[in-house]
């Protein structure tokens, strides 16, 4: 574990991205309380994902890691509300309370040139070929009970827009990530 990735910092993050969502919902502006704490945290992007019970709700992130910490979790918690997935069910300012928040902040991408050589529900997959793209998280393919791959071949059917094999071929790029994943 890294010095800044601590249980006072995760709960700081949480209390963060809930506030962030909360004033963006009921048109206020949030307080960005421990922003000043938090900005100095290294990242190569995050992602907020929203799960009310077991339920999606929405999640969103970037592989940017330009911004500082805290922009980067305000934009993808206000960006996690409005999931396209979602769009005739968007997330409501009273089922806030409800929602299961989870960040994961990112680490540096590493190019595979084997693409099986990746840690399976440790490590998660962001695919690139001909301007389609597509990511899962670590631990999505093992929620699924699925092998790694079908791990791949569903990142490239239902994420990347593209035939399930296509993670067998050379043109196709993948790259391999970990994450800091701080929960509810």
């Amino acid at each position: 574990m890294l010095g800044y990735q601590t249980e006072e910092n995760a709960a700081r993050i949480l209390v963060l991205s809930r506030d962030i969502m909360s004033a963006e919902l009921n048109g206020d502006s949030p307080t960005l309380r421990f922003a000043e704490e938090l900005q100095v945290i290294p990242h190569n992007g995050l992602f907020v994902t929203l799960r009310n019970g077991e339920a999606l709700r929405g999640c969103i992130g970037t592989f940017s890691g330009e911004k500082g910490f805290v922009e980067t979790l305000t934009d993808m918690s206000k960006a996690s509300l409005r999931d396209p997935r979602f769009v005739d069910m968007p997330v409501s300012s009273n089922e806030v309370p409800r929602i299961r928040i989870e960040v994961s902040v990112l680490s540096p991408l590493v190019k595979l040139s084997d693409p099986l050589d990746f840690e399976f529900g440790r490590e998660g997959v962001l695919l690139e070929r001909d301007g389609h793209r597509g990511c899962f998280l670590p631990d999505v393919g093992q929620e699924l009970g699925w092998d790694q791959q079908m791990f791949l071949s569903t990142l490239c059917a239902q994420k990347a827009d593209l035939g399930p094999d296509a993670w067998r071929e050379p043109e196709t790029e993948l790259y391999k990530f970990s994450v800091w994943k701080i929960c509810e």
